[in-house]
């Protein structure tokens, strides 16, 4: 089977939203590029996000790979679990990556033939995996936390954009780049909280995703303020997700975590994650940088 990279616009956008939860495991969770990193990504809009994804199309035009680019020359994957093993679409995504010049490219954990065919390209496992945090849910973790709200309003939606803004250090995040999260095909508002203090400041927040009932969720961006950090307020949040979730008929919930980031492991420990395996990149060996074509 031929397996081609085909262009991607802004109006594929839905299409790869809808490939990616289905490619979701029910009852299981999944690895690599999935639906709500496409969603937190559209916070540079649609046609910005086009251009960093990467689309694989058979002959009848089914989608068996998709990435999306991090960086100039840095690929984060997702493959049809159907075809994790499928040899021509292992050669086509590590032909590309050559040819593109890419140093890093992150394929799903699960045994793909992908690695074999990047590693006889001289590409081998980074030394330095982000740790994949799980944690099953059950009916037992929907209880009310106190002061954690879904950005129902303008008021609490302007508190959540803020708390991004200083716990990323990222003051350009504003509405602006909040709206088309918002406006994106999997987005669900109930999923998107904020924890405030007593004096109803915005202190923690998180925007979780779920890609369908009895499937795993994913949180993205979860941060404090600086000034209220190491009070539990993270925790805070993050229990009222676990809540959301559930509602929504959520099986588990997972996260990424750099393990340079001690309080943010104990944090999510704390709550009930455990580390379920590691996101190995396979990289050049001299990690040299390049200019895409």
């Amino acid at each position: 089977m031929n397996w081609t990279l085909c262009p991607v616009n802004a109006g594929n956008i839905e299409e790869i939203d809808g490939v990616l939860r289905a490619w979701e495991p029910v009852g299981g969770v999944a690895a690599g590029f999935q639906s709500g990193d496409l969603g937190w990504e559209l916070r540079e809009g649609a046609v910005q996000l086009a251009a960093r994804l990467r689309c694989w199309r058979d002959d009848a035009g089914n989608v068996g790979a998709l990435g999306i680019m991090e960086g100039p020359a840095e690929l984060w994957l997702s493959i049809d679990p159907a075809r994790l093993m499928d040899l021509e679409l292992a050669e086509a995504i590590a032909h590309h990556a050559m040819t593109a010049h890419l140093t890093s490219v992150s394929p799903p954990a699960t045994p793909a033939v992908v690695r074999a065919s990047l590693g006889r390209r001289g590409y081998s496992a980074a030394p330095d995996p982000w740790l994949f945090f799980w944690k099953p849910l059950t009916d037992a973790d929907m209880i009310d936390v106190p002061g954690v709200f879904a950005t129902s309003t303008p008021l609490l939606r302007a508190e959540r954009i803020r708390v991004q803004q200083l716990a990323s250090d990222d003051h350009a995040f504003g509405m602006e780049q909040w709206q088309p999260i918002a406006s994106g095909p999997a987005f669900r508002p109930e999923l998107d909280l904020v924890a405030v203090n007593d004096a109803g400041v915005g202190v923690s927040a998180l925007t979780a995703w779920l890609p369908g009932p009895r499937k795993c969720g994913i949180i993205k961006a979860v941060g404090t303020h600086p000034a209220f950090r190491r009070q539990g307020h993270a925790r805070r949040v993050l229990q009222a997700s676990f809540a959301a979730l559930r509602r929504l008929g959520a099986s588990g919930v997972h996260l990424f975590a750099d393990r340079d980031n001690p309080a943010a492991i104990a944090t999510y420990q704390a709550v009930g994650f455990q580390v379920l395996g590691h996101d190995t990149e396979m990289v050049q060996p001299d990690r040299q940088e390049f200019s895409l074509p």
